[in-house]
C-alpha cells in the first residue's frame, strides 16, 4: 500500500489550507466533539474498535459527524454528506488529494487527522510503514506538557519533528521555532499543518539530527527520537527504529546536544532505553552526553515488559491482527532476546545548561505515563530541588511543602486488632511520583516541614517532639529532607 501523494497539497496556497482548518473549526470539529466516539470504543481491543466507532459516528447525521468520519476515523461518506460538511471546499480538497474516492465507494481522507489543544494535525496511517509520518501519541502530549514554558522564550527546536505537533504547540510560547526531520515527507506534512493552523513563526528543515541547525543554539529543545530495536531484515521505518538495540540514535543525539543549548537552555527527550543489566542507565547517559557543563535529570517510569512491547508494536503496524501480526510479534520478541535486552526503560530526560558548572546527574522514579500529568512548573521545581538539596545551608533556610493534593492514610490489610497498620502518602498526577510508605518518624518530619517557615525550624520542632538532641537529629534529618526534596516528596512552593 503506497503512501498518499503530497505533491498537490504541498503546492496549495497557504490561504487555501488555512480555509480548510477554519472550516473544520467552524462546524465544530474539536477534541471535545471526538471524545465521545473515542471513549465509546475504549472497552474494545484496539484492533477491533473501527466498527464501534463507525456505529456511533453514523448516528451523527450532522456536518461535524460527517467531517469526523472523513478525516479523523477513515469512515467514507457520500459526496452529498461531504458537501454538507465542507461546502465549496469539497472539490478543492479532492483536487488537492486531501479527500479521495475510496475503493468501496464514498469519500474519505487518505491521511489521519488528530487534534491536540486547538491544533489540527495531519499525519499518515502507520500501516503504510516505509516513510510514513507519525502523528502524536501519549508520549507527545506528555513531552509537550513538560516542555511548555511558563514564560515566552526566544528560540525552540523540535528535533525529529514528525508531523510538527510539538513545534506548532510550542510556537505559542516562542519568538521562533525550528522543526527538523531526516524524512522529507515529515517536513512537507509539518509545513502543511502549519498552514492549516495559521502558525507563521515556525520553520521546518530537512536533515539528520543537528545538521540542519549547525552552529545554532536554542533556549528549548524537544525530541522523541526513534528508539525501537530493529530486528534484522525488518523494513526501514524513519519514525520507529533507533538501531538494532534501539538506543544507537538516541545516544548519538545526546553526544551532539550540549553545544546547541543556549545559556540556561533546556532540552527534554522522551526515550525508551534497552536494559542489558551491565551498566546503570544514568552512567550510560552521562557518558553519552560527554559534557560536564550540563545537568541531567532522569525521570524513569516503570519498565516495559518485553512480551508487551513485541505485541503492541506488531499490533500497531498490523491493526487487523491475523498471521502477519503474529509473525512480526514473534520476530520482535526473538530479536530482543538475541540482543540480550532484559527490559525496556521509558524515560523523560531533562538536560539543562548548568550554572554554575559542573552539572549534576539525578534519577527520580515516577509513575507510569498513563498516571501522571507533566507540567513545566513541576519540572522547574524538580530541577531547582537538586541545587537546593546539594547545599545544607540553603536547604536549612528553605521553605518546603508536600505537593498539592497529597493524601496521607493509615491502612490495615485484613481485620483484627493484632494486624499492624501502615502509613502511606499518595500524590496527585501532577506530582509525578509513585505512592510512598512512611515510617512514623518520617511522617512527623514531613508534617513539621510542611507547617514550618523553614527546614531549620522544622528540625528543631522534630527534635523537641521526639526528645532527640538537636545536634544528633540535624544531620540525619538533613539527609532525609534532601532525599525527599530530590525525589519530589517535598517541593519548593511557587512564588
Amino acid at each position: 500500500m503506497s503512501l498518499p501523494s503530497l505533491a498537490r497539497v504541498s503546492s496549495a496556497p497557504a490561504a487555501t489550507l488555512r480555509a480548510f482548518g477554519r472550516k473544520l473549526a467552524s462546524i465544530g470539529v474539536s477534541l471535545a466533539a471526538a471524545a465521545p466516539i473515542v471513549e465509546a470504543a475504549l472497552a474494545v481491543a484496539p484492533g477491533l474498535r473501527q466498527p464501534i466507532r463507525a456505529f456511533h459516528l453514523r448516528r451523527l447525521e450532522t456536518p461535524v459527524g460527517h467531517a469526523m468520519r472523513m478525516f479523523l476515523f477513515s469512515d467514507p461518506v457520500t459526496i452529498d454528506e461531504a458537501r454538507s460538511a465542507l461546502g465549496e471546499l469539497t472539490d478543492v480538497l479532492i483536487d488537492l488529494g486531501l479527500l479521495e474516492r475510496c475503493a468501496g465507494g464514498g469519500f474519505a481522507s487518505p491521511f489521519v487527522l488528530s487534534i491536540i489543544d486547538d491544533l489540527l494535525i495531519l499525519s499518515d496511517d502507520l500501516a503504510h510503514g516505509q516513510d510514513a509520518v507519525m502523528g502524536f501519541g501519549e508520549t507527545t502530549v506528555e513531552l509537550c506538557g513538560a516542555a511548555f514554558p511558563r514564560r515566552n522564550v526566544q528560540r525552540v527546536l523540535d528535533l525529529g519533528c514528525g508531523s510538527g505537533t510539538a513545534a506548532l504547540l510550542l510556537a505559542k510560547r516562542a519568538r521562533a521555532v525550528v522543526g527538523a526531520d531526516i524524512n522529507p515527507r515529515a517536513v512537507a506534512l509539518s509545513k502543511i499543518n502549519a498552514a492549516i493552523n495559521g502558525v507563521t513563526n515556525v520553520e521546518f528543515r530537512v536533515g539528520d539530527l543537528f545538521a540542519p541547525v549547525a552552529g545554532e543554539t536554542f533556549d528549548l529543545i524537544v525530541s522523541q527520537p526513534p528508539f525501537v530495536p530493529r530486528p534484522q531484515g525488518m523494513g526501514a521505518s524513519a519514525f520507529l527504529y533507533g538501531g538494532p538495540r534501539g538506543d544507537e540514535l538516541s545516544l548519538t543525539l545526546l553526544g551532539k546536544l550540549a553545544p546547541h543549548l543556549a545559556p540556561n537552555g533546556r532540552a527534554l527527550l522522551v526515550v525508551e532505553w534497552p536494559d542489558h543489566g551491565t551498566e546503570a542507565l544514568d552512567v550510560r547517559l552521562r557518558k553519552a552526553i560527554d559534557s560536564g557543563d550540563v545537568s541531567l535529570l532522569l525521570l524513569r517510569t516503570p519498565h516495559t515488559e518485553l512480551d508487551g512491547h513485541a505485541v503492541s508494536y506488531a499490533a500497531g503496524l498490523h491493526p487487523t491482527l491475523g498471521r502477519p501480526f503474529e509473525q512480526e510479534a514473534r520476530v520482535r520478541r526473538e530479536h530482543l532476546e538475541q540482543m540480550g535486552i532484559r527490559a525496556l526503560l521509558p524515560t523523560l530526560l531533562v538536560i539543562e545548561r548548568a550554572d554554575p558548572t559542573p552539572g549534576w546527574t539525578m534519577t527520580v522514579a515516577i509513575e507510569a505515563l498513563s498516571r501522571v500529568s507533566f507540567t513545566s512548573e513541576r519540572i522547574d521545581k524538580l530541577m531547582l530541588a537538586q541545587a537546593v538539596a546539594a547545599s545544607p545551608e540553603r536547604l536549612l533556610a528553605s521553605r518546603l511543602r508536600m505537593p498539592a493534593g497529597t493524601v496521607l492514610s493509615e491502612e490495615q490489610v485484613g481485620p483484627g486488632a493484632e494486624v499492624p497498620s501502615t502509613l502511606h502518602a499518595r500524590f496527585a498526577p501532577a506530582a509525578l511520583i509513585p505512592p510512598l510508605q512512611l515510617t512514623i518518624e518520617l511522617l512527623a518530619l514531613l508534617t513539621f516541614i510542611h507547617e514550618s517557615p523553614n527546614v531549620r525550624a522544622a528540625i528543631e520542632r522534630f527534635a523537641a517532639e521526639l526528645e532527640i538532641p538537636l545536634d544528633e537529629a540535624t544531620p540525619r534529618s538533613i539527609e532525609a529532607v534532601a532525599r525527599a526534596l530530590r525525589e519530589g516528596i517535598l517541593e519548593i512552593p511557587s512564588a
